[in-house]
Order: C-alpha cells, then sequence, then structure tokens
C-alpha cells in the first residue's frame, strides 16, 4: 500500500527541468518574454514614426534591421493591395519612397510583388505593368533639390 502511494505521489508531481522551473509554466514564460519584446518594439517604432513622413511608414531609425525591412515590405504590400487606377497617382510616390528607404533593398520585393499580382490578376495586369514602369522612371530620375 506504501508503495502505490509513493507512485501516485511520485506520479502526480510535475516533471521538473533543468533550470529547477516546472516545465509546464516554460512555455507560458517563454510566450509572455516573446510578447514582451514584440511590445517593446512596437512602442519604439511607433514612437519614432512621425506623421510628416512622405511615404507614410514612419522612421525606422529605433528598428533592428530585420525588423526595420519587414515593415517597410509591410507597408509596400499594404501600399500594392490599396493600388486602384484611382489611387495610383497618389501611391506611386510612396511607393517609390518607401523603396529609396532603406537602400532600395525593398525594390526587388516591391516589383516581384507587381509581376506577380499582375500575373495572378489579369484585370488589374495593366496597372501593375504600368506602376512598374512608372516605379522604374521615379526611382532613375535625378533627385529634387
Amino acid at each position: 500500500a506504501s508503495e502505490r502511494r509513493r507512485r501516485a505521489q511520485s506520479s502526480s508531481r510535475q516533471p521538473r527541468s533543468r533550470a529547477g522551473r516546472d516545465t509546464a509554466t516554460a512555455p507560458a514564460a517563454r510566450a509572455a518574454t516573446r510578447r514582451r519584446q514584440t511590445r517593446v518594439a512596437w512602442r519604439r517604432w511607433r514612437g519614432s514614426t512621425s506623421s510628416s513622413s512622405e511615404c507614410g511608414s514612419g522612421s525606422l531609425l529605433g528598428l533592428l534591421p530585420a525588423e526595420a525591412e519587414a515593415a517597410t515590405l509591410r507597408a509596400v504590400r499594404s501600399h500594392v493591395n490599396k493600388l486602384t487606377p484611382e489611387s495610383e497617382a497618389l501611391l506611386l510616390p510612396r511607393l517609390a519612397a518607401l523603396c529609396r528607404s532603406r537602400r532600395f533593398r525593398a525594390l526587388t520585393p516591391t516589383l516581384r510583388l507587381l509581376v506577380r499580382r499582375a500575373a495572378r490578376e489579369p484585370v488589374y495586369a495593366e496597372l501593375y505593368a504600368r506602376s512598374v514602369a512608372a516605379l522604374a522612371s521615379l526611382l532613375c530620375a535625378a533627385p529634387s533639390a
């Protein structure tokens, strides 16, 4: 009877990790740490944004390079999603500004996205082709002083 009780007690305990913490709480702690890191990065990014920015995405100076690149690509994707014949004149200079920011690192993904959209959406293929041509002309033009 005492042997059975001892086994029942030992099996009801949660296994311990090497660090001495319960393994059941370790994933929750990791998730909380990830949430905290995300929140800090978001606050840092929101705190560094300026509403007078030409491209509307704000300053990315406070972010790590990978975070800044991801934020730029999200902004590019957002602008491409909003692209219509009516909004073309407004959004193309913003797309060009986003491509110029981060030293043209967003240019290749932007053009790739526009070409893929042109292949997938034949109704807007002409719009996307015009957008690629307009981006090329905006980016190759001499910067205005």
